[in-house]
C-alpha cells in the first residue's frame, strides 16, 4: 500500500497533478498510463509486469505476460461454443469459490451476478469446489422501481432452495459520511456512489465468517461491448450488422438502444480514422458532447494543465487486429479498470475479505476476446452465449431478462441528500481550494447548477458531486492528518 511508503521519512507526501487529472477528468485524458498514481514520486507496477532490483539499481518494468488479441476461436455450431463458455465460466467460478471458510456472493438478480451464484452453488452441491457454505447477499430497491429485482432473487431461492439475505438500500444512500475513511482505505479520491451499501454487504459477509467476497462485476464490461458491429461492417456483413443493430430495440429501453447505436458510430469512426486525425476528433467530441461544461469548479490553471494531453490518442490495445478484441482488451487493461480492481481489493480488505470476480479470470477473458462478438450475441441477443451456455443452471426467468436493474434514482437521491453538507463544507476554506484544485469563486455557482440535475435521468451530476467530495476527503486525510487513519 502507498500508506506504508509515505511513512518513510525520505519520501515526501505530495499530490501528483497528473494522477489527479486522470481521476477527475475521466473520459478526457488517455487511458494508457496505469503506473501514474495520485502521489508524486510514487508509481504503480502495472498488471503482468515485473520490476527487477539489482545491486546496480532498478531496471525498467518489463511485461512478462499478456493476452493474445490476435487469437480467434470458432466452433462448428453455436451450441458447441455455448458449451465451451459454460466449461470456462465454471472453471473461473471454481477458482474463486475455493475456501476453507464460507464464501459470500453478492447477487442482485441480474444476469451476471446470478450466473456466478447459481454456478457456484451447482459446483458446491456436486462436490467439485472446496467450499463449506455459499451465502448470498443482496440489496434491493423500493418495490416497483427500476432498482427492484426481488422477483429474480425469488426465482433463485425457489430453484435452489436457498435463502438470500437482503438489505433495503433506501436508508443507505449518500457518500459524504465516512468519505475520509473511504479515501484513506482506497488511497485515491475515487469514491463509491453506493458506499453505504458496499460497506453493509461487506460487513455482513465478514459477520458470516467469510473471507472471500465474489461478485458479478465486469460482466457488463466483458460481455456488453458493441465493437463487434464494427467488425461486421468492415467485413461487409452489412445485413448481419443491421439485424444486430435493429435487435437493440427488442432488448433495451429506447434511450439505451439509441445510445448503443451512437456508440457503434463513434467506434466505427475511431477505428477507421488515421492516427493523425484522432486528436482533432477528440477535440470535436469534447465540444459537441458538452464535456467541457463539466467540473467547472476545477481551478482554471489546473484544468488547463490537465487538458494539455486530452487530445492525445491512447495507444493501449491498438495492436489488436479486430475492434472486438481491442474492446475486451481495453476493459482488462485501461487505467480506470485497473484502478477499480485495486479499489475493490483495498476496500474488501477493510473487512478481512478477498475480493474476487470470475469475469476477470484471464482464461475466460482470453476466450471472450477470441470468440467473435457476433457469435457471443447470436442473432442480436445480448449475452446469448451466457443465456444458452447456462441453460439448466440459471432460472429461465433470469435467462430471458430483457432489462437491467437501474440504480440511477438511489444514487441521485443520495447525492441530493449530501448537497447541503457539501455547500457547508465549501462555504469555508477547504484543502481543495488551498492547494489550487478548486476555484472558490465558481464552486457555489456550480453546486447551484448541479442541484436540479440530481433529479435527472442519469448519474452524471451525482458523479461530479461525488468527485468533489472525494477530492476534498483525499486531500484532508493524506495531507493534513499525516496519513493517520481517520476516526469514524
Amino acid at each position: 500500500e502507498i500508506k506504508a511508503l509515505l511513512r518513510h521519512p525520505s519520501i515526501p507526501c505530495r499530490p501528483d497533478d497528473e494522477g489527479l487529472a486522470d481521476q477527475l477528468l475521466l473520459g478526457w485524458r488517455p487511458a494508457d498510463r496505469p503506473d501514474v498514481t495520485c502521489f508524486a514520486g510514487i508509481r504503480a507496477l502495472p498488471p503482468a509486469h515485473l520490476l527487477r532490483l539489482t545491486p546496480g539499481g532498478v531496471e525498467a518494468p518489463r511485461r512478462y505476460w499478456d493476452f493474445d488479441p490476435g487469437l480467434v476461436v470458432r466452433f462448428a455450431t453455436f451450441g458447441e461454443c455455448a458449451e465451451a463458455f459454460r466449461e470456462r465460466f465454471a472453471e473461473a467460478v471454481r477458482r474463486r469459490a475455493r475456501s476453507a471458510y464460507p464464501v459470500v456472493v453478492s447477487v442482485s438478480g441480474g444476469l451476471d451476478s446470478s450466473a456466478v451464484f447459481c454456478v457456484a452453488e451447482t459446483l458446491r452441491r456436486a462436490g467439485t469446489v472446496a467450499c463449506p457454505a455459499l451465502v448470498g447477499l443482496s440489496y434491493t430497491g423500493a418495490e416497483g422501481t427500476t432498482a427492484d429485482e426481488r422477483a429474480y432473487l425469488d426465482e433463485i431461492e425457489r430453484a435452489y432452495g436457498v435463502s438470500i439475505r437482503r438489505t433495503d438500500l433506501a436508508s443507505l444512500l449518500g457518500v459524504i459520511d465516512e468519505a475520509e475513511s473511504q479515501a484513506y482505505a482506497s488511497e485515491t479520491p475515487l469514491l463509491d456512489s453506493m458506499w453505504q451499501i458496499t460497506r453493509r454487504i461487506q460487513t455482513a459477509a465478514a459477520s458470516a465468517g467469510a473471507r472471500r467476497l465474489v461478485t458479478g462485476h465486469w460482466g457488463d464490461e466483458m460481455l456488453h461491448g458493441t465493437e463487434y458491429v464494427v467488425d461486421l461492417l468492415r467485413s461487409f456483413a452489412w445485413r448481419t450488422a443491421w439485424r444486430h443493430l435493429a435487435a437493440f430495440d427488442q432488448w433495451f429501453e429506447p434511450g439505451e438502444a439509441w445510445a448503443l447505436r451512437k456508440q457503434v458510430a463513434r467506434e466505427l469512426l475511431r477505428y477507421h480514422a488515421p492516427s493523425w486525425l484522432l486528436p482533432f476528433l477528440k477535440w470535436t467530441r469534447r465540444r459537441l458532447t458538452g464535456l467541457d461544461s463539466r467540473r467547472r469548479w476545477l481551478n482554471t490553471a489546473f484544468r488547463r494543465r490537465a487538458l494539455r494531453i486530452a487530445h492525445r490518442p491512447a495507444s493501449i490495445g491498438r495492436h489488436a487486429p479486430t475492434a472486438h478484441a481491442r474492446g475486451v482488451y481495453l476493459q482488462a487493461r485501461m487505467k480506470y479498470a485497473v484502478q477499480c480492481m485495486e479499489w475493490n481489493n483495498k476496500i474488501a480488505a477493510l473487512h478481512g475479505l478477498d475480493y474476487a470476480t470470475p469475469f476477470l479470470d484471464r482464461d475466460l477473458i482470453q476466450f471472450l476476446m477470441a470468440v467473435p462478438g457476433e457469435i457471443q450475441n447470436q442473432g442480436g441477443v445480448p449475452r446469448a452465449l451466457v443465456r444458452e451456455g447456462l441453460a439448466g443452471i440459471l432460472p429461465d426467468a433470469i435467462r430471458r431478462r430483457r432489462w437491467k436493474g437501474d440504480y440511477t434514482d438511489p444514487v441521485n437521491l443520495g447525492a441530493a441528500r449530501d448537497l447541503a453538507a457539501v455547500r457547508t463544507r465549501f462555504a469555508a476554506a477547504t484543502h481543495a481550494v488551498e492547494q489550487g484544485y478548486v476555484d472558490p469563486r465558481l464552486v457555489n455557482a456550480e453546486l447551484d447548477r448541479l442541484a436540479p440535475r440530481l433529479a435527472g435521468p442519469d448519474c452524471v451530476a451525482s458523479w461530479e458531486l461525488t468527485d468533489l467530495i472525494g477530492l476534498e476527503a483525499w486531500l484532508r486525510v493524506f495531507f493534513t492528518q499525516g496519513t493517520q487513519e481517520p476516526t469514524t
